[in-house]
């Protein structure tokens, strides 16, 4: 069944900050690699957790923080370790998976 939210995609304001259609495109698109890293994660029993913004937003706004714009999830060592190991087997394009190493200054 196809539905469509009326004015799913308008600007408008949500805790006094104004959340643009072009925001609102980004968080459809973080949910969507939301919902392959669940799939991809429960095929194969790796254990994932909402941090930082993501988890506030889940509890404080039932969504997004108005003024986030990226999605935040932990895994535990032994689990990133699994996740790296299945990613380059179970991700596929438009999708990829890339690991950025920080180094000090």
């Amino acid at each position: 069944m196809d539905w469509v939210i009326k004015d799913l995609y308008k600007d408008e304001l949500r805790s006094n900050f104004l959340v643009t259609a072009d925001r609102k495109k980004v968080w459809q698109a973080e949910l969507n690699i939301l919902r392959e890293l669940d799939r991809i994660c429960r095929k194969h029993g790796i254990r994932y957790f909402a941090d930082y913004g993501t988890l506030l937003g889940a509890v404080r706004h039932q969504g997004f923080v108005p003024w986030d714009d990226d999605i935040d999830v932990v895994m535990l060592r032994p689990e990133y370790e699994r996740f790296k190991q299945v990613a380059a087997i179970e991700i596929r394009e438009p999708l990829f998976f890339r690991i950025h190493i920080r180094t000090a200054l």
